[in-house]
């Protein structure tokens, strides 16, 4: 088999927010991890890594200069993964799109990676991180019991047995 480098895992969302898709805007929230999309006067929508919790990038995707006219290659978007956090806000109103990505990954033979990443909602930017942040909360594992396991199992005569007077019933 084959080793995988440089093997990045991600998810490009083009979003049409409101009346005019060209009058969307968009952040990045890096203690939430969260990249977001809204338009004046309407609900905020987002992604957010889950795990690994980090991203390793995030690109605020200007449509009209970065993907019409089959301008948004592989390459290209390969390009925006290694980039990292180049570009996070689109503070102008514009069609935006966005791409988040985690890794690079490095893979054996029969090798698997897990990633996951969380589609949100919500009413507003404080909203939508706080649906971040229950998304990672459900996502986590659950804690493993750490009660101690007993060494050994004994079943003792029952002193005093309420029921008989005697354990050699016929």
């Amino acid at each position: 088999g084959v080793v995988i480098n440089n093997l990045y895992a991600g998810i490009y969302l083009a979003w049409d927010i409101g009346a005019s898709a060209t009058e969307n805007y968009t952040g990045w929230d890096a203690t939430n991890q969260l990249g977001y999309v809204y338009a004046t006067n309407s609900n905020y929508y987002g992604i957010c890594a889950v795990s690994p919790a980090n991203a390793s990038s995030y690109r605020a995707v200007n449509n009209p200069s970065e993907v019409w006219g089959n301008q948004f290659t592989d390459a290209r978007k390969y390009q925006f993964f290694v980039d990292g956090f180049l570009v996070t806000d689109g503070t102008s109103p514009s069609d935006w799109s966005q791409q988040i990505g985690v890794g690079p990954f490095s893979l054996q033979p029969e090798a698997t990676q897990t990633v996951a990443f969380a589609l949100l909602g919500g009413v507003n930017l404080n909203d939508l991180k706080a649906n971040a942040q229950a998304a990672r909360e459900v996502y986590l594992p659950v804690a493993v019991d750490e009660t101690p396991t007993p060494e050994r199992f004994e079943l003792a005569q029952n002193v005093p047995n309420p029921f008989h007077t005697s354990d050699n019933r016929q």
